[in-house]
């Protein structure tokens, strides 16, 4: 039964979510007990830079909050969370741009690796 003012059908990018995540889930409850060995063989990330910690948390903060809070605010519409991804578009902006500039800042003025460490493999080497 409908409620009035309820559309008819979802639109084709909310299919595709819904199915892209049953997929996910159906392959992660299949295989995900195969994954655990494989992830811990290709997992040995490098420590990362002298305080970049910070930095990498407000990254990570933004990466999924973005996503979590948008979603909220559209298809729940929590107006505080749109507010909030609304807030955070500068933000994260000044935070990715402030890791280039920190990675940069370890490459060319530290001599570090960190750098090249993102642009080729673990046991491969730049020529």
């Amino acid at each position: 039964m409908r409620v009035a003012n309820e559309p008819a059908g979802y639109t084709g990018p909310q299919i595709l979510l819904h199915w892209t995540i049953a997929v996910l889930i159906v392959v992660q409850l299949v295989i995900g007990e195969d994954i655990k060995p494989a992830y811990r063989a290709f997992s040995r990330a490098a420590e990362p830079a002298a305080g970049a910690a910070a930095a990498h948390f407000l990254l990570y903060l933004f990466i999924f909050g973005m996503p979590i809070t948008g979603a909220l605010a559209w298809y729940f519409s929590f107006r505080a969370m749109g507010e909030i991804h609304e807030l955070a578009k500068p933000v994260i902006i000044v935070v990715v741009g402030l890791h280039a500039v920190g990675a940069s800042w370890q490459h060319f003025l530290m001599k570090s690796d960190v750098l090249v460490r993102m642009l080729r493999p673990a046991g491969r080497r730049l020529r």
